[in-house]
């Protein structure tokens, strides 16, 4: 039989690391086992009972078992006396043996081991007092080496606490503050990722996570941080996923396995950061703490204790961080400032009055719009009389000289009248003399009237005949008259042909949008750049500016007249591009905002 020294090890090496309750349940029952006894118990004082907190049978009989009562009256009589107990009771398979060590563990209330031995066991009831008491001195040691653990985790907590309060309290702003606490929280509980979020059940956001420089609030890992988060502040609890039950006082979660894919983790955990309450102030959750652990290293139990103790004083320094370190806009000025030179903070404080100095000094103003040249007075070129057009021999977009040939009519058709013509009317003299011969004054006289009617015909067609190429009558632009499709077509008199722009002085039309042209007036100076020659300027004035409006492109634009000089003629009608009228004076500040506050008097009022 083994030593009891021997036997104390053992249980102890066995019983390392069991909660309270498993522990007691595990140490009856070997006690049990070690001395073939029929039953154990484990009695705790509560209030001014005793009661058996663990009763563990090794009796087949053990349903027929009617001598708790007795069993409880020794039990209560050895903790009353603070002495062990031992006594006989007699059953109807024989006379057992019940041993009884009352033992006190500071802090708890009195408790009592118990054993009963069977008949067959009566010679070995010193052995088996002796393991009982041993046991019972285990009781005791654990209690001892809890309280010591308690107090060197306490110890732990204040020191790191104490750590975490001096540090943060110099970091610049709340994310890094937040961050510190991430950091130390993985070291201190082996986790491969911390992450802290601050807000209620509806805005949790994530804003630190260890061994991450900096937090992506949209990233898809941030968000689901966040979702979990949102999740133990709603039940006020701790939650853990997957399911661990020797995680006492934590909850299980929904189902987060892909934040852990997503984070590469075995194991996650999930603390709501709650102050306690002070005075009349009211418990108040500030955020919440996610520990992951990897696969290679999970958390432990006396990690889990550690986090949910520190929970509350976390609470407070999150809280405390986000009353004192400032965060957004604040935040970047407050660090600006305090790593600024004093040339720099000078510079600062003078900027905005230099600024309002600039915005109030007078700037030209431009209005700019777009332009065109549309052609000045142009001249229409039409058919002298009815024909058949035989060849048009320009195209638009040509300039053209004063009585350059621009189309041909047929004259076929003419001459043939013409000769036709001046047959009768030689035919008609002819009748006219004969006439005269006969002395036939009437049909003189209609004769004569045939060959003047002739005559005037012959005259017309000769005109006709002459005037069958048609020219330009001033010098110019030639903006409409595509006839090369329609030669061989006839023409009619009146019929326009073509239309000629003068090219030494071009108008231009200016399309002021409406929002401007308050600003534009007569006389005002003009400057232009055209699209197909935008490496020239050219310059004139304000001429007119239209009372209507009218749209163009969709916009309500007012037009505005000018004009440029084209003696070289390299301007053509139709061209397009920019101008910038000069409206005068005007504060750069105006210049630049009055568009906006337009619209918002316009929108908002």
């Amino acid at each position: 039989m083994a030593r009891p020294e021997q036997t104390l090890t053992e249980i102890e090496k066995l019983f390392a690391g069991l909660d309270p309750s498993a522990f007691d349940q595990a140490a009856v029952a070997l006690t049990v086992s070690m001395t073939a006894s029929r039953f154990g118990f484990l009695y705790e004082q509560s209030g001014p009972h005793l009661l058996a907190k663990v009763i563990v049978a090794n009796d087949p009989q053990a349903a027929g078992f009617t001598a708790q009562q007795q069993v409880d009256l020794i039990a209560t009589s050895a903790v009353a006396k603070g002495l062990s107990q031992r006594a006989t009771i007699s059953l109807a398979t024989g006379k057992y043996a019940l041993l009884c060590v009352p033992f006190t563990i500071t802090g708890q209330p009195p408790a009592a081991l118990a054993l009963l031995l069977g008949p067959e066991r009566a010679a070995h009831v010193e052995s088996a007092f002796t393991v009982l008491h041993l046991v019972t001195q285990i009781f005791v040691r654990r209690a001892f080496g809890d309280h010591a653990t308690r107090l060197q985790l306490g110890f732990d907590q204040a020191t790191l606490l104490v750590d975490l309060f001096s540090r943060v309290a110099q970091a610049r702003e709340f994310r890094a503050g937040m961050a510190m606490i991430c950091d130390e929280m993985a070291d201190l509980t082996g986790a491969a990722r911390v992450a802290i979020g601050a807000g209620d059940q509806l805005q949790c956001k994530v804003h630190a996570l260890s061994g991450a420089g900096h937090v992506e609030t949209s990233s898809q890992a941030t968000s689901q941080i966040a979702a979990l988060m949102r999740e133990s502040i709603g039940v006020d609890a701790p939650l853990a996923w997957p399911e661990r039950n020797e995680w006492s006082g934590v909850l299980t979660a929904a189902n987060h396995t892909p934040l852990l894919d997503t984070m590469s983790a075995a194991e996650a955990l999930v603390v709501p950061l709650k102050t306690e309450p002070v005075g009349t102030k009211t418990a108040e959750t500030v955020g919440a703490m996610v520990l992951l652990w990897s696969r290679e290293r999970m958390g432990r139990r006396q990690e889990i204790d550690l986090v949910q103790a520190a929970a509350p004083h976390l609470a407070a320094l999150v809280y405390l961080c986000g009353e004192s370190l400032p965060r957004g806009v604040l935040g970047a000025w407050k660090r600006f400032w305090m790593t600024a030179s004093r040339f720099r903070k000078t510079l600062t404080i003078a900027a905005p009055f230099l600024f309002l100095v600039a915005m109030l000094l007078p700037v030209p103003y431009r209005v700019s719009a777009n332009c065109r040249l549309p052609p000045e007075v142009p001249r229409q070129v039409a058919a002298p009389f009815d024909g058949i057009l035989e060849r048009a021999l320009v195209k638009p977009g040509q300039t053209v000289e004063a009585g350059q040939l621009l189309a041909v009519l047929d004259g076929k058709e003419i001459r043939w009248k013409l000769a036709e013509a001046i047959a009768k009317r030689e035919s008609a003299l002819k009748e006219r003399d004969q006439a005269m011969a006969a002395r036939d004054v009437a049909a003189k006289q209609l004769a004569q009237l045939q060959a003047d009617g002739l005559g005037l015909q012959v005259d017309l067609l000769k005109y006709q005949r002459d005037h069958l190429e048609v020219r330009a009558p001033i010098s110019g632009s030639l903006i409409s008259g595509n006839l090369e499709r329609s030669e061989g077509v006839p023409v009619t008199t009146g019929q326009k042909l073509f239309d000629i722009a003068p090219i030494d002085r071009l108008e231009v039309e200016i399309a002021v949008p409406d929002s401007e042209v308050a600003q534009v007036v007569s006389g005002q100076n003009v400057r232009f750049r055209l699209e197909s020659q935008a490496q020239f300027r050219h310059g004139g004035v304000v001429s007119q500016v239209y009372p209507i409006s009218e749209v163009r492109d969709g916009r309500n634009i007012f037009v505005c007249l000018s004009s440029i000089d084209n003696s070289r003629g390299e301007l053509r009608p139709g061209m397009l591009g920019k101008a910038r009228i000069e409206a005068g004076h005007r504060a750069l500040g105006w210049t630049l905002f009055h568009r906006l506050w337009d619209w918002v008097r316009l929108n908002l009022w």
